[in-house]
This record gives C-alpha cells, sequence and structure tokens, in this order.
C-alpha cells in the first residue's frame, strides 16, 4: 500500500474518494437483506411442503434464469441510457414482484405456479442491476480502488448471505411470510432514495465505442464481439473459468440447503444458522479485501481463491453434521470475495468504462448462461441418482458420507468441490489466463476518449484541482476522468 494511504489522513481520503459509491452500496445491501430473507423464506416453505428437490430447483431458475437470458439487452441498455435513472426504475418495478407475491398471500391464493411467475417477473429486471451498478463503479472511484470496490459488492452479498437466512428463519415464526414481504418492499425504496440522491457522471466516450455502429443489433452483439477478439485471448479464458466453476458451484449451493433440511428434520433454524456463518465468513473476507485491495497481480488471486473456496465444497460433504458444515460455508464464501474482486478489478481496467455496459452483460451472460442448465440437472441429479445410490451405502462411502437421507446430496457437493479444484489447477497452467494482466493492456482514457468541450476550458479550469471523487457535490465527467487516470505506484495495491 502506498505512503499516502497507510496513515490517518491516508484512510480519510480513500473515505472521501469512495463516498457516494458507499452510499449507494449501502442501499443495494439493505435491497439484498431484503430479498434474500423473502428468497429464503420461500424455500424452506416450498421444500417443507413438496420434499423435493426439484421443487426448489425451479425456484432457483425463476430467481435467476430470466436476468441471464436478458443481460445482453440490459448492457445496451444501460450503455445508452443513464445508469443511475435504470438502477432506480427497475428497482422499482421488480418491488412490484413481490407486492404481487404479498397480495396473493394475503388473499390466501398463493400458489407454486404463481411463485414461481412473480419470482421471475422480478428476476428480469433485476437483469438490469448489477451490470449497472458494476458499470457506473468505475465512474465513482478512481482507478486504484477498483478492487476495494469489489471488495465492498462481495461484502455486501456477504452480510446478506449471512442475516437474511437467520433472520428470515427466526421471523417466519412471529410475523410470517407476510411480515418478510413487507420488509422486503421497504428495503427496496431505501435502495432507491439512496440512488436518487447520488450524481452517477455519465462516462466520456471512448474511441472504440464512438466507432462502433449504433444499432441496437450491432450493440446487442458488440459485447460478444469485443471479448471474441484475438486479442484477448485471456479474456475468454477468464470466462470459461467462470462459465465452469458456476456450473458446478450452482449445483452445489442449490443441493446444499436441501441437505441440511434434510438431514435435520427440515429444522429451518439451523439451516439459516449455518447460513449466518457462511454470511459471516463472506464478511470477513470482503472486509479484508475491501481494507487491503487484494493481490497486487489479481489472476494470483483469482486462482488462488477459487482453489481454495472448493475445498469448503469437499468439508461441506462430509457426513460431519452442523460443525463440518458451519466450516465449509464458512471457507467457501470466506474466499470468494477474493476471487470476485480479482475479476472485477481485471475487467474495469482491461475494458473503457463506455463500453463496460455492454461487454460486462455479454460477460455475465456467458459466465452464468451454465447456471439454467445446471438448476435444471441438480434436482433430478439428487432425488433421482445420487440419493437412491446412497440410501443403503456402506464401506468408505458411508464413513465419509453417511447414509440414508441427505447422503446422496452430500456425495454429490464432495465431487463438486473436487471439480472446482480441477478447474483452478487448469486455469494456472493455462498461459493465456496466467498473464492476462501483462497480455491486454490498461485502457487509457486520455488517449481514446474524445473530449468535445476541452477546446473551450480555460486556463484556470484546466489548471484547477478537481473535486474528490465521492464527494455529494455533482461532478462532471472530465473531473471523473483525470481522477481515474491517476497513475499507480509500483508499491500501490489495486
Amino acid at each position: 500500500m502506498s505512503d499516502d494511504e497507510g496513515g490517518f489522513r491516508g484512510k480519510l481520503k480513500v473515505l472521501r474518494e469512495m463516498r457516494n459509491y458507499t452510499v449507494i452500496w449501502s442501499g443495494q445491501v439493505a435491497s439484498l437483506v431484503g430479498s434474500g430473507m423473502t428468497f429464503f423464506a420461500l424455500m424452506v416453505l416450498i421444500f417443507e411442503e413438496t420434499g423435493q428437490v426439484t421443487s426448489v430447483s425451479l425456484l432457483f431458475l425463476a430467481a435467476f434464469g430470466p436476468s441471464i437470458i436478458l443481460v445482453p439487452i440490459a448492457g445496451v441498455i444501460i450503455d445508452r441510457y443513464s445508469r443511475k435513472w435504470i438502477m432506480a426504475i427497475t428497482d422499482a418495478i421488480a418491488a412490484v414482484s413481490t407486492v404481487g407475491i404479498l397480495v396473493l398471500y394475503m388473499t390466501d391464493n398463493l400458489e407454486f405456479g404463481y411463485i414461481l411467475v412473480l419470482v421471475a417477473l422480478g428476476d428480469i429486471f433485476r437483469a438490469f442491476q448489477f451490470p449497472a451498478f458494476s458499470a457506473a463503479t468505475t465512474l465513482l472511484v478512481p482507478k486504484k480502488h477498483y478492487g476495494r470496490a469489489s471488495g465492498m459488492l462481495s461484502l455486501g452479498w456477504s452480510i446478506s448471505q449471512m442475516l437474511a437466512p437467520i433472520l428470515a428463519a427466526l421471523l417466519l415464526s412471529y410475523i410470517g411470510l407476510g411480515g418478510i414481504l413487507v420488509l422486503d418492499i421497504i428495503t427496496f425504496f431505501v435502495a432507491i432514495g439512496t440512488l436518487l440522491i447520488v450524481p452517477i457522471p455519465e462516462p466520456k466516450r471512448s474511441k472504440e465505442g464512438t466507432e462502433a455502429q449504433a444499432s441496437w443489433w450491432s450493440d446487442l452483439t458488440f459485447g460478444f464481439r469485443y471479448i471474441g477478439d484475438r486479442k484477448r485471448k485471456g479474456l475468454k479464458g477468464l470466462l470459461l473459468v467462470f462459465f465452469l466453476s458456476n456450473f458446478v458451484g450452482m449445483m452445489a449451493w442449490i443441493v446444499m440447503q436441501p441437505m441440511i433440511l434434510t438431514k435435520t428434520g427440515n429444522n429451518e433454524v439451523i439451516l439459516g444458522t449455518v447460513m449466518m456463518f457462511g454470511g459471516i465468513g463472506g464478511i470477513v473476507g470482503g472486509a479484508v479485501v475491501s481494507i487491503w485491495g487484494g493481490f497486487k497481480r489479481k489472476i494470483r488471486g483469482l486462482i488462488v481463491g477459487l482453489i481454495l473456496s472448493n475445498i469448503g465444497f469437499l468439508i461441506l460433504g462430509l457426513d460431519g453434521w452442523i460443525p463440518s458444515w458451519i466450516v465449509g460455508v464458512f471457507i467457501m464464501l470466506l474466499l470468494g470475495p477474493l476471487v470476485f474482486s480479482a475479476s472485477q478489478a481485471i475487467w474495469q481496467s482491461k475494458v473503457p468504462p463506455d463500453l463496460q455496459g455492454r461487454v460486462f452483460s455479454a460477460r455475465f451472460f456467458i459466465a452464468l448462461v451454465g447456471e439454467g442448465p445446471a438448476v435444471m440437472l441438480a434436482g433430478p441429479l439428487a432425488d433421482n441418482l445420487f440419493e437412491p445410490f446412497m440410501m443403503d451405502a456402506t464401506g468408505p462411502l458411508e464413513a465419509l458420507f453417511g447414509s440414508g437421507p441427505g447422503a446422496g446430496m452430500g456425495l454429490m457437493i464432495f465431487i463438486i468441490g473436487l471439480i472446482g479444484i480441477l478447474v483452478g489447477c487448469v486455469a494456472f497452467f493455462v498461459k493465456v489466463i496466467r498473464n492476462v494482466e501483462d497480455d491486454i493492456p490498461d485502457h487509457d482514457l486520455d488517449s481514446e476518449t474524445i473530449d468535445n468541450e476541452s477546446s473551450e476550458e480555460t486556463p484556470e479550469e484546466g489548471t484547477g484541482e478537481p473535486d474528490e471523487p465521492g464527494g455529494l457535490a455533482e461532478e462532471s465527467p472530465d473531473e471523473t476522468r483525470r481522477e481515474l487516470d491517476v497513475p499507480l505506484g509500483d508499491d500501490e495495491v489495486h
């Protein structure tokens, strides 16, 4: 870490530079907690009623499938219009789906099919949230804080993973599903409020973005063509790594919660407690990355974190009861922020800001598209293959994973952990992935930006000190651009 960020004044400077980002981040975290409580409550109620992992898989598919399909379209809209208003409007519309679930519940008309439709409707509009926030982050914080900002985003998810399950498990007994839905709706308004009070600068046009054709079809395919360029083989390699990791990881994540419910007699408080400790692991990991900034060489942190996080799946699958579940989920989520922040920092450094909506949306689509098939496979594999196979297990299999209900899901999770470790090891030995930071240059905003106002700038304006990014006063895009171009010293954590 550089000297000017090592002392008390340095820390205050970092806080000032990230103030706007932190305000929006806090609102998004509140919304994540509310949505997480609703999803957990629905998942528990559905599994208790059906006893089938396949039913949980369908809920996951409704909650994540539509956004994966629509994210390329979201990227085009994000690059064409205000990222701030896109996040605010889609937050408001997504809240409508939660209102619909609440109305059906209060009128005693809530059925499984209606839940799937309304959850899917909410996810359609959430397709805009993460790409827009990621693209806006580049404009809200200096380049040297990309790792910290990504660490905070991981921290926010971890806070949700810690608080949402245990709060939902406890509140179900007191205020029921209806009360949880009301709290979720309130958190939507909190998120929208933080967006309304914070200015988000518009990105300057890069040369590459200006030369791209303006048609919707061209914009829709632009992100895929950008990633597919032969000069960016390392980025394609990273995407393949995340595609495989997300494919198997989603199956493990879906199976994990029914496994715990099955082995504990549908005890949602135990499940919520395990998930809470997992969230604590994510909070610790996210806090460390937010303060530290991660490895200077981001790809190293990504690969190390990926391999170590899958050790959590190995432990989680073993027949060790509550302690092993807690340790496994803790390790898995502890390393998640390191992997995510490293990946985010690499992409944010390599892609010009005005292209990030389209490119990041294509990136998310490719990395996450495998989760749809994973969701559809996880339930049938658990219900029809692994669970029957382990129902009367003996010998080493029984010693490692137990026997009877839940043992098959444990074996499935363990195998997924082995596959995840293998993916991380392969990534280390593939040269284009290992050298992605060296082979692909960082975007250069000064040389690539078309500034139509520069000729009108007076000498006094051109030599003045720019406002600190993160202040609540409105900042011009030129000021933000200059902040983002501050060169990093050799000792800077970025």
